[in-house]
């Protein structure tokens, strides 16, 4: 039992050797490798956004991009405000000053490959807004009508009998009614 007990004896006094030492191995490191093992680096900038690692980044990336196509997709197929589909007739409404003078301008076009309209078309036009001096009639109606025939395009134009900056409109057809509201004056 003595003898087990020196032995103990013996291993307290005894001074641990490391064969390791990490600051030693870092002195010769290159300065790329002590920056990364100096500890965690402040995250700045666009790193906020996308976290630490790349997965988030990726996510974040990948939703602008379907965000930029959705609204890009939107921009291009979206009609202009004064582009109706009547009858299978692509019809365009349009007003415009010219001459100290308002015109509705109408252009018809025929699709290719479809079956379109032919016939009487009617259309209402009146103001958004009450007309100075118009005041005791506030809603002053323009009727006119007109024929779309199998020509692949048609141009009308009227000279209207009041002055505005938006207009209601309404385009009938023996088999459709169609409205628009606030459709503007262009320049």
């Amino acid at each position: 039992m003595a003898e087990e007990k020196d032995i103990k004896d013996d291993d307290e006094d005894r001074e641990i050797v490391y064969y390791y030492s990490r600051e030693k191995r870092l002195e010769r490191a290159s300065p790329s490798v002590r920056e990364f093992n100096e500890g965690p680096r402040p995250i700045s900038g666009a790193n906020r956004i996308f976290g630490r690692t790349g997965g988030r980044g990726n996510i974040f990336v990948m939703l602008m991009i379907f965000l930029i196509f959705f609204v890009m997709m939107f921009i291009y197929r979206s009609d202009p405000p004064g582009t109706i589909k009547l009858g299978e007739n692509n019809v365009v409404i349009s007003f415009k000053k010219e001459n100290n003078g308002l015109f509705l301008n109408i252009q018809k076009t025929i699709p290719k490959n479809t079956n379109p309209y032919t016939g009487l078309v009617e259309i209402g036009v009146t103001p958004s807004h009450t007309i100075e001096g118009m005041e005791n009639d506030p809603h002053p109606v323009f009727m006119e009508s007109f024929f779309f025939d199998l020509s692949e395009t048609q141009y009308f134009s009227f000279a209207l009998p009041f002055d505005g900056d938006s207009f209601h409109v309404i385009i009938e057809t023996e088999e459709e009614r169609i409205i628009r509201r606030s459709l503007k004056v262009s320049k």
